[in-house]
């Protein structure tokens, strides 16, 4: 059983090779992917197709437009500033105890 890293890694080395083959070298290139990574043949073949950087399609959320990419870098978290220092949230702790 392969780890998650693992196959990540043998999709990279496979999907270059994948691309650029011919139609009959595709076939055996698909079979050796899956019986190796264990996926089914037809998500190998989605898998190795479509590589790092192309573009799914767009959606809209609200009003904003949505771009889905594969492969794309982690996302940045955002940094909230805080809204209560730490004298205003103990003072909110202690009436708050004493409420309950």
């Amino acid at each position: 059983m392969l780890t998650m890293r693992q196959k990540k890694a043998i999709t990279a080395e496979v999907s270059s090779r994948y691309i650029k083959a011919t139609k009959k070298d595709k076939g055996k290139i698909l079979d050796e992917f899956s019986t190796t990574a264990g996926y089914n043949r037809v998500y190998a073949a989605r898998i190795l197709r479509n590589s790092p950087g192309k573009v799914l399609g767009y959606s809209r959320i609200g009003r904003r437009k949505v771009k889905y990419v594969i492969g794309k870098g982690s996302k940045t978290k955002r940094v909230r500033n805080k809204i209560y220092t730490y004298d205003v949230s103990f003072l909110y702790c202690y009436v708050f105890a004493t409420i309950c």
